[in-house]
């Protein structure tokens, strides 16, 4: 996989902090849900499906 930075990045960042308040820390719960036979913890955590299957 070639990864590379987007070159619009700076320009994202720029645009995103005119629009939205600053980022801060997550107060909350979350929930994921995955099928079934991804449903192990370590299927759940290690995020090698999103990766492999194009999820998220």
């Amino acid at each position: 996989m070639n990864v590379r930075p987007n070159p619009r990045y700076a320009e994202f960042v720029y645009r995103l902090g005119k629009i939205s308040r600053k980022p801060s820390a997550w107060e909350g719960v979350t929930f994921r849900a995955v099928e079934l036979e991804h449903a192990s913890p370590e299927h759940i955590l290690n995020d090698q499906g999103s990766l492999k299957y194009g999820g998220q």
